[in-house]
């Protein structure tokens, strides 16, 4: 009778460890996966960013001023400014070009900022819901 009950509670004692197991496994594979997900999300980002600045400093570099010699053009790195030598006046098109790069990339980057903290806002939603038990159906 008593083998029979230390059985029984052996046997309950297992299948709870099971489904702890299971529910710390299930628990790892979300944190893995959403882990990945934001991995992939911030390689998006710093491609769109990485390529954004490549095209500003290639835009700058051909804008920038440049002299002929024969057949060949050399393009010729900006003077340093003394103080007795008068600024040189960029050229209106060069500088408009410039600002709005700038602002385009400032907007782009701020839209990116506001995606992930938006996207965090939610996970941690999320994560809070399934500590209280509560279930978000939207």
């Amino acid at each position: 009778m008593e083998v029979q009950k230390y059985q029984k509670r052996l046997n309950d004692f297992k299948t709870q460890i099971r489904k702890e197991n299971n529910l710390y496994k299930t628990a790892l594979d979300h944190e893995i996966s959403d882990f990945k997900y934001n991995l992939h999300v911030l390689g998006k980002y710093a491609v769109v960013t990485g390529g954004v600045l490549a095209g500003t400093v290639l835009l700058v570099k051909l804008l920038g001023s440049k002299k002929k010699q024969g057949n060949e053009t050399v393009i010729v790195a900006p003077k340093k400014i003394n103080s007795i030598e008068k600024p040189v006046k960029e050229s209106y098109f060069s500088r408009i070009i410039k600002e709005q790069l700038a602002l385009a990339i400032v907007s782009v980057v701020k839209g990116q900022i506001n995606k992930l903290t938006k996207v965090e806002q939610k996970r941690l939603e999320q994560k809070r819901n399934e500590l209280t038990g509560k279930t978000n159906i939207a």
